[in-house]
Parts: structure tokens; sequence; C-alpha cells
């Protein structure tokens, strides 16, 4: 799994940053890239995956990429299944060692920061830092439109995203 890291979770986590373009198909698995971000409290921190190409978005409370990985990977599943895309969790390849990387994509990076406001505006609204409800978050962007390279000027939402791949792999 490539999870590329921004320079302020490289330097939080206290990783070199380690420049490398891998040719990578438009498919699944994809790559992660992740930031951190303000739960509105001084010293509290998560840390948000966004998932090139499907645009899922997926909140990690804590700052730290290894400790917070099985959350990770359990995040992701659950957000998968609660939209009933159980059966893309093998293609997201969850269960491989993650490989951490400098980001390399201006458009991951862009919609990142897009919806980055966002995050921390829900976060900072919740008074008992202990009780965000990351889920609710997270579904929010689910049906959010957005455009990207590929798409031009046509919105696309994560939830066409995934349908299209789903009728790839029920067509296979």
């Amino acid at each position: 799994m490539i999870i590329r890291a921004t320079k302020k979770v490289l330097n939080v986590n206290k990783i070199k940053p380690v420049k490398k373009d891998l040719e990578l198909s438009n498919g699944l698995p994809g790559e992660w890239f992740v930031d951190l971000i303000s739960l509105g409290e001084q010293g509290r921190f998560a840390l948000q995956y966004v998932h090139n190409p499907t645009r899922i978005s997926v909140i990690v409370p804590g700052r730290s990429i290894n400790k917070g990985f099985k959350t990770f990977q359990e995040r992701v599943a659950n957000y998968l299944s609660r939209f009933g895309y159980e059966k893309l969790i093998p293609y997201y390849d969850l269960d491989s060692q993650p490989e951490i990387l400098a980001t390399n994509n201006r458009s991951i990076l862009g919609h990142l920061n897009r919806i980055k406001w966002d995050v921390e505006y829900h976060c900072n609204k919740v008074r008992d830092k202990d009780s965000i409800d990351y889920a609710w978050i997270e579904d929010i962007f689910f049906d959010s439109l957005f455009t990207t390279k590929a798409t031009g000027s046509k919105y696309i939402s994560v939830k066409t995203i995934l349908d299209d791949y789903l009728a790839k792999i029920s067509g296979d």
C-alpha cells in the first residue's frame, strides 16, 4: 500500500521524505494521500486520508501513521461497508504493509485541502473532542460533487466513482 504524506505529516512522524514516482494503474489499489488536521483543541490532531483514484476520505484520530495504521485499515473497510461496497474491500489491498512516500500529485493535494477546511470546521464545532463522529464527517463527502483532471468540467462524486468500480468488477 502506497501512502503519500505531506511535509507536515512526515515532520511530525519523523520520517525522512522519499520521493518516488511509481507506475500505478488508474484503478485499484491506488494510493493514499494523508495530511494532518486540527481537532480544534491544542495538541489534538487527526490524520485525514484521501484515496486516489476513488477520492474516499477517511479520518484517523491521532497523528502517528504507524500507530494509527490498524485503525486506518478498519476505517476504510467500515466506510466501504457503510455504503454497500464490501465487494471492493479486497481490491484496496488493505492487508499489505504501507510504503510511506512524499506527495507527488497536486490535484489530489488540492482535493485534500478543499475538504480539509470542512473537516476541521466540523471537528471544531464539537465541544468534547473524544465524541467526534468521524464516520458522520466522512459520510458528508460521499455525495459531494467535485471535478478531476480526468473529468474536466464534469462533476462527479465518490458514489459515482465507486459505482463504476463495482460495475467493472461485477462485469469480470
